[in-house]
């Protein structure tokens, strides 16, 4: 192997770690974490903070990037 191929399977897979870094369920979590923190450190009330995490919610499933794991 060259240097040139090595290099190449670092960048392939550096690319792939990238893209599994965002994945829609992190960002979903990300979302909802903020929200508690905002609710913690906030005087926002507790029905706000759970419209908002079920709208994250809503939004993630209206995205098509989940798939329900019903019937498998």
């Amino acid at each position: 192997m060259s240097n040139n191929d090595i290099r190449e399977m670092f960048e392939e897979a550096n690319k792939l770690v990238e893209k599994e870094l965002e994945t829609p369920l992190r960002q979903l979590t990300r979302k909802i974490l903020n929200e508690e923190r905002k609710y913690l450190y906030s005087d926002q009330k507790p029905a706000q903070r759970k419209k908002n995490i079920k709208d994250f919610i809503e939004e993630a499933r209206k995205s098509g990037n989940f798939k329900s794991n019903l019937g498998a």
